[in-house]
């Protein structure tokens, strides 16, 4: 929950700010604030103005036990970010918040005597939220659904020290999954891949993608971005993590520029998420420094305003484990701004099904510097030529926060009236 910032907070923050006028008064049950990898005092201060009534439990995950003031933590390198999530998979099944299940669970159920709720709702990633929901859905036998941003068992971003861990882990997820009774995945993909491991499951199974908020692209809050005359902004907005790199498209602008001279002066790159000093470095040693915007870490409002800016958008999914179901919520957002999208990613994966009816789409092999060179020349070459794909508006109605809200109160309302 906000304060903290990313792209997984936004699902579930826009789904809690529209059911109350769809006929939901939601209670919010989460861990008191501590170290987060990022922070967003913009949405913290718009989720304060919702007013909802927000139950924070003291947990002495390795997060908190740092501190209880909200704030960021973030490890130098990626190769420090590999090792830090290698020895809490060590340690730590099914997560590193696991210390919060127990007295989730206690404040948890002072709330259901309280309010006497109808059903239980819980979100993942963290696992352990599952497990908190799970278990006061049996102690008070209320109904519980699962919204799964990832996959549990075969999250890309999982690890497993050793099998021993990913048994465990497959043990852990079979106590609570199959006792649902609705599961929401993040798109078809995942669902499938639930669904395949728990077939005998009691849970019925959906898929909701997420949404963007129409209302963010019209504010008028100034972008972070710099726009030069005559040159096209390539903008990628997030993190890189583990294998989801750069790399290669680097390399390829690189080839692009080589092949074609004149694009040096047509082309700014722009990165909104932070970037490491061995990508400053990549970008010194292919001559590439003088066209690229670092912008940092920037706050959701000032995020949106500068895809509104940008020309062209960029997104990787380059995972070799289970790639195919990464869709990523950043690409709806991507939507919202009506601009061309360069998708790097498998092409028999969630994200190119995707973004294959937006319009102006463009999939490349991420593994690919080839592949990835000769889409980005198609790509410039429509910019230059205005032959750009008209916006599928009809698709990309289907991807509003108030599309995403109307799915998941029709789940909930097909519980309640199923009870």
């Amino acid at each position: 929950m906000p304060p903290m910032g990313s792209s997984g907070v936004q699902r579930p923050y826009h789904v809690l700010k529209l059911l109350p006028s769809l006929g939901w008064d939601p209670i919010i049950l989460c861990p008191e604030t501590g170290l987060y990898h990022t922070l967003d005092h913009g949405l913290g201060n718009q989720f304060d103005q919702l007013n909802l009534p927000v139950y924070r439990v003291k947990a002495r995950t390795p997060f908190h036990l740092l501190g209880n003031k909200p704030k960021t933590i973030k490890p130098s390198s990626e190769w420090l970010s590999s090792v830090l999530r290698w020895l809490s998979a060590l340690v730590f099944i099914p997560d590193n918040k696991r210390a919060w299940i127990k007295p989730a669970v206690k404040q948890g159920s002072s709330l259901i005597r309280e309010f006497k709720p109808d059903l239980i709702v819980a979100t993942s990633p963290p696992p352990s939220n599952l497990i908190i929901a799970s278990k006061l859905s049996r102690e008070w036998d209320i109904p519980v659904v699962f919204d799964m941003r990832d996959d549990w068992l075969d999250n890309h971003q999982q690890v497993y020290p050793t099998t021993f861990h990913k048994t465990l882990m497959a043990k852990v997820e079979s106590q609570v999954l199959p006792h649902a009774n609705a599961i929401i995945s993040v798109n078809p993909v995942i669902q499938k891949a639930i669904q395949s491991r728990y077939p005998f499951s009691k849970a019925e199974f959906y898929s909701i993608p997420s949404g963007y908020d129409s209302a963010s692209f019209t504010d008028s809050v100034p972008a972070s971005l710099t726009k030069e005359d005559g040159r096209f902004t390539i903008l990628y907005s997030g993190r890189f993590y583990g294998e989801n790199q750069p790399d290669v498209f680097i390399r390829a602008v690189a080839s692009v520029i080589h092949e074609i001279p004149r694009f040096k002066s047509r082309i700014n790159l722009a990165f909104q998420g932070g970037l490491e000093a061995r990508h400053r470095l990549l970008f010194e040693e292919l001559g590439l420094s003088e066209i690229v915007q670092d912008l940092g870490y920037v706050e959701h409002d000032v995020a949106v305003a500068n895809l509104k800016l940008a020309d062209l958008l960029w997104v990787i999914a380059a995972h070799s484990h289970m790639g195919t179901q990464v869709s990523t919520g950043k690409v709806t957002e991507y939507f919202g701004a009506g601009k061309p999208i360069l998708a790097l990613a498998p092409h028999d994966g969630a994200l190119s099904n995707l973004v294959s009816s937006y319009g102006p789409s463009y999939l490349a092999d991420p593994h690919s510097l080839e592949s990835v060179k000769n889409t980005l020349k198609i790509v410039l070459k429509d910019l230059e030529e205005g032959t750009l794909s008209p916006v599928n508006i009809e698709y990309v109605n289907k991807f509003t926060i108030e599309s995403m809200a109307s799915s998941f109160v029709q789940v909930f309302n097909t519980i309640i009236q199923s009870r």
